[in-house]
């Protein structure tokens, strides 16, 4: 496929998948210009040993109000640049509840609470 055409319905689904995402951490800063409330900004892994080398991740719109539009690019990129850390303490969690070896009944429902949303978080 031409890396320029924009794959649509089940290949665009596919072409996402197999794409990765712009490193972490990204970063936010606000924006005084037009319908713009933010940008967040990643690292250019097309030149990573320029320092100073960004690329935009998203440009938030100001449609749900200023502030609350900022916030949610605030919240975003927290939540971004945590969840490889979240991810890792889940597989952490329930690798300790399954070699503990006098598992309690409840461990059985924390073990399937954290499969669960390692399964909602991990790039399947």
């Amino acid at each position: 496929m031409n890396t320029n055409e924009i794959p649509v319905g089940d290949e665009q689904e596919m072409a996402i998948e197999k794409e990765e995402h712009t490193p972490l951490p990204w970063v936010y800063y606000l924006h005084e210009c037009g319908d713009y409330a933010a940008h967040i900004e990643g690292r250019d892994r097309r030149r990573p040993s320029d320092p100073g080398s960004f690329r935009s991740v998203a440009t938030i719109l100001k449609y749900a109000g200023k502030i609350e539009s900022s916030a949610n690019a605030a919240f975003i990129v927290r939540a971004c640049n945590a969840h490889d850390d979240l991810l890792a303490t889940l597989e952490l969690i329930v690798l300790d509840l399954e070699s503990n070896g006098e598992c309690l009944e409840t461990d059985d429902r924390r073990i399937e609470v954290c499969k669960d949303a390692i399964a909602k978080a991990a790039k399947q």
